[in-house]
């Protein structure tokens, strides 16, 4: 039998919840560097101290922020997505991959290149083996090709869209069109993952 939520536990959980939205709402809009715990506090109405119960630092709550990241990528487990032509769904893959940076802005991305920042984030790379189990499934069908394993296909196309990431992040211009940049370069890195004649 599961155990009923108490009244304080829900408030608690809400709490937390709060907390991170507003984090990460705030360090969309301004950059992680550019926001202080103060101003996450008070954007989600709690004590610095409440904030700090939930979150030990600054760096936990941009942690989890990017450990919530492969919940972005839960659609393509269902084994639905093998009907849809590998193209479409691969492509559909990169946009989220593209939306999700985007969404947390050239700064907060750039974190993520400097090595004490990586180990926060140490075993949270669900999406990229989501992407994986997807090239092996079409792999399966005989829907792309066999001249690299699934794992060798993945680290070359995350390998090229972390090209046009670092390529967004260089250039920093407002009028830099992320989105299209990633759906060009990479309708161009999956042709001969496409050709299935060996």
């Amino acid at each position: 039998m599961e155990k009923k939520m108490t009244k304080r536990a829900l408030q608690a959980q809400e709490t937390k919840q709060k907390i991170y939205r507003c984090g990460a709402e705030l360090f969309r809009k301004h950059g992680y560097q550019n926001v202080s715990v103060e101003q996450i506090a008070q954007a989600a109405g709690v004590g610095i101290g409440t904030l700090y119960h939930y979150y030990p630092s600054k760096a936990d709550l941009y942690g989890e922020v990017f450990i919530r990241a492969d919940d972005f990528f839960r659609a393509f487990e269902d084994p639905a997505v093998l009907k849809q032509p590998p193209k479409q769904a691969l492509m559909d893959y990169f946009r989220q991959y593209a939306r999700l940076n985007e969404g947390m802005g050239a700064e907060y991305v750039q974190l993520l290149a400097i090595p004490k920042n990586r180990e926060i984030f140490e075993g949270n790379q669900d999406f990229e083996l989501i992407l994986e189990q997807l090239l092996a499934g079409y792999q399966q069908a005989g829907k792309v090709s066999l001249r690299c394993t699934p794992a060798q296909w993945r680290a070359y196309l995350m390998t090229c869209a972390r090209g046009v990431i670092f390529d967004w992040v260089i250039h920093n211009a407002p009028d830099y069109d992320f989105g299209a940049r990633m759906e060009f370069v990479m309708g161009e890195v999956l042709k001969p993952l496409l050709e299935t004649q060996e």
